[in-house]
């Protein structure tokens, strides 16, 4: 199954293609300019892989929580992409995505995304299993929330905005190694959805957590 995964959930813009069991990754932080990364990337990908769009079958999109212009940026793109080459659509969980093949680790694991006004969006998650899905909380909270668990790991493309409680605090571990190519994890995800659910309904957007700063200016909290 051809298949184009896309993530703009975050600072890491990061797609994958797969073509006949080959992937083909690339990924870019530049400052969340997505609008004008996002289609030349996934140009060069369908170049390199020798795959015309018209060969796609299923496209996956990370559809939040994370920056509100870049989720409805990959939504747009993932949903015009389906219906110019005729493709099934499909959206996961971006924190599903940054916790998904950890499930080795004898602990929590919290992916964790930058979500500005010294808070973040994140969930818990426990052997792959949901624990709690996702939050917005400030760094203090979240590690008072977590303080009972033994084994703390932190993911995700800010993860290492967490490096200081690790400092202090021998429970936790920070993914210094978090790849930038997470695209990956979203296409796995968005092909066994696919298997077990079908296509998303055409109605399916992006998930938001927060108010954008225009709503609350307009309703004016």
């Amino acid at each position: 199954m051809n298949t184009l995964a896309i993530d703009c959930s975050a600072s890491i813009l990061s797609i994958t293609l797969e073509k006949e069991n080959s992937l083909f990754e690339s990924s870019i932080r530049d400052g969340f300019k997505n609008s004008e990364n996002l289609m030349p990337l996934i140009e060069n990908l369908f170049k390199t892989a020798e795959l015309e769009p018209k060969e796609l079958d299923l496209v996956v999109v990370a559809s939040g929580p994370g920056s509100f212009t870049g989720l409805r940026i990959a939504m747009s793109t993932a949903k015009g992409i389906a219906m110019g080459t005729g493709a099934d659509l499909v959206s996961v969980s971006t924190l599903n995505a940054y916790a998904y093949g950890y499930d080795f680790f004898e602990g929590i694991v919290v992916p964790v995304i930058d979500a500005r006004k010294k808070r973040y969006y994140c969930s818990i998650f426990e052997k792959n299993v949901v624990v709690k899905s996702n939050m917005d909380i400030s760094a203090e909270d979240l590690i008072k929330y977590i303080s009972k668990y033994n084994n703390i790991f932190f993911t995700g493309p800010d993860c290492l905005e967490f490096s200081h409680f690790a400092e202090n605090d021998s429970r936790i571990y920070i993914d210094k190694a978090f790849t930038s190519t997470a695209s990956s994890a979203v296409l796995k995800l968005g092909k066994m959805k696919f298997k077990e659910n079908g296509p998303d309904l055409k109605s399916s957007g992006p998930v938001y957590i927060r108010k954008s700063e225009a709503e609350i200016s307009l309703l004016g909290e």
